[in-house]
C-alpha cells in the first residue's frame, strides 16, 4: 500500500522521477528481514514515507466554496490550489452531485498546476431542480490513487424555468406602456383658438 501511494504521487510531481526512486527504494527496504531486531528504526523509516507522499496528498485540494447557479445548463467553476513548490500535473477531478437536484453532464479535463498556484475547472451541469446540492469531489492520480483533499462546495441551484420568460414579458410590457404614458404626456398642447 505504502508503494503503490509513492508510486502514485510520484505520476503527478514534476520531479516524480526523483521522488520515486528516494522514496519507492525506502519503502522496498521496509519489507526486509533486518528490521526485526530495530523496530524503532522501521518505524522512523515508514514515518519518514508517510510522511513525504502525505506533503503532496495534503498539499493538492479543492477550495471550498458556495456557487449560485441561475441556469438551466452551463458551467460551474471549482478552484483547485497546489501548495507544493513543485508543479503537479496528470490531476483528475471527479465531481459527483450529492443528489438529483444537478445532474452533471461533463467532468474536467487533467489538470496541470504551477508550483503554489491554483488551477480553476470547469464542469458540465444542467439543473432539474430549485435546492442545495453539496459537490463531492475527488483528485486522482492516473492509476487511481487518491490524492489532495476533497472540499465542501455547496450549489445553489434556481433552474430559470418559465417564470424567467413572463418576467421577461412582464418587464417588456411594463416598458411598452411607460414609453405610451410618457408619449402622450409630451405632445404640445394646442391652444385653442377664439370664436369671433
Amino acid at each position: 500500500e505504502t508503494l503503490r501511494t509513492v508510486r502514485g504521487v510520484a505520476q503527478v510531481r514534476d520531479d516524480g522521477a526523483a521522488f520515486a526512486r528516494t522514496w519507492a527504494r525506502a519503502g522496498e527496504q521496509l519489507a526486509s528481514t533486518r528490521w526485526r531486531t530495530a523496530p524503532v528504526a522501521w518505524n522512523t523509516l515508514d514515518g519518514r514515507i508517510l510522511a513525504a507522499t502525505r506533503q503532496t496528498t495534503s498539499a493538492v485540494k479543492v477550495a471550498a466554496s458556495t456557487i449560485n447557479f441561475l441556469a438551466d445548463t452551463g458551467r460551474l467553476q471549482i478552484t483547485v490550489t497546489n501548495g507544493l513548490d513543485v508543479p503537479v500535473k496528470n490531476i483528475k477531478v471527479t465531481v459527483e452531485a450529492a443528489n438529483q437536484r444537478l445532474r452533471i453532464d461533463r467532468q474536467p479535463p487533467v489538470l496541470r498546476i504551477g508550483a503554489q498556484s491554483r488551477a480553476t475547472v470547469n464542469i458540465g451541469v444542467t439543473a432539474l431542480a430549485a435546492g442545495v446540492v453539496p459537490l463531492r469531489t475527488t483528485l486522482t492520480t492516473p492509476d487511481g490513487t487518491v490524492i489532495g483533499q476533497g472540499a465542501d462546495v455547496e450549489v445553489h441551484v434556481t433552474p430559470t424555468g418559465d417564470w424567467v420568460y413572463w418576467s421577461l414579458g412582464g418587464l417588456a410590457l411594463v416598458i411598452l406602456l411607460l414609453g405610451i404614458v410618457r408619449s402622450f404626456s409630451r405632445r404640445p398642447h394646442q391652444p385653442r383658438r377664439a370664436n369671433p
